[in-house]
């Protein structure tokens, strides 16, 4: 019973969000960046040193590697934003390529810590990676899509339905795949909705503070761009639908 209920939950704050980011997209995304999303990493570290950081051999080393990691990814963002107005273009790209860099990096560290017991093995898992990355011919485009989706749809969307999904397979109860379908069916649901009477009102304080406090607005763009090469951000069907669907999610 207690678990048929935390399901009825979970099926409802699916359903409530989804009704949320449609009714007021840009306000919800706002309130989730600025306040859901850091309580939701206060919380989200206890529970994984509780589960060892999902590391199949945990020791001292692989967290002063996270910690590494996690430094040079706080501090490149943060030199990136404070001197774009005062460095050279060229050296803004170069930075922004070193960060694409270090987050697949980052990535690879944590799929080779899950996979393999021994550091040579996790090592050469990360190096053999990154160097077909650079032998690639189109490089730089694959580098973009990860810096752009990696942290943000694949991170937020598809990592927690697998999760979902794990738990699921874990309890063996039916049940805990209607979330799951729910997450599955809402995006196709946003994306083939006609939004030609779409009467949401866009503030300019709202928009104001999207644009310059979250930098999201080049990110919805990149989105939009997948689908079509005509939008007019955010006056644009198609970008009220991504940002209905970054909004759920």
């Amino acid at each position: 019973m207690k678990l048929l209920s935390i399901n009825t939950l979970n099926i409802s704050l699916v359903i409530i969000s989804l009704i949320l980011a449609y009714v007021i997209p840009f306000e919800l995304f706002l309130f989730s960046y600025a306040v859901l999303g850091p309580l939701h990493y206060l919380t989200e570290i206890e529970w994984l040193h509780t589960k060892k950081l999902f590391v199949i051999k945990y020791d001292k080393k692989v967290l002063y590697g996270y910690i590494l990691l996690g430094v040079l990814l706080t501090v490149l963002p943060v030199m990136i934003y404070v001197d774009r107005e005062f460095i050279q273009t060229n050296t803004y790209e170069n930075l922004k390529g070193i960060r694409s860099y270090l987050l697949i990096t980052a990535f690879l560290y944590s799929v080779s810590n899950m996979l393999f017991k021994l550091w040579k093995h996790r090592i050469l898992f990360v190096l053999f990676f990154l160097l077909s990355l650079g032998a690639i011919e189109n490089s730089e485009a694959i580098l973009f899509s990860i810096n752009v989706f990696l942290p943000t749809i694949i991170h937020v969307y598809v990592f927690t339905m697998l999760f979902m999904i794990y738990g699921a397979l874990k309890t063996k109860n039916k049940t805990e795949y209607i979330p799951v379908l729910l997450l599955t069916i809402v995006p196709v649901l946003i994306f083939l909705f006609d939004f030609s009477d779409y009467n949401y009102q866009l503030s300019d304080y709202v928009l104001n503070t999207y644009v310059e406090k979250t930098n999201f607005s080049g990110f919805i763009n990149q989105i939009a761009i997948c689908f079509s090469n005509m939008f007019d951000f955010p006056h644009s069907n198609l970008i009220y639908k991504t940002q209905i669907f970054i909004s759920f999610i």
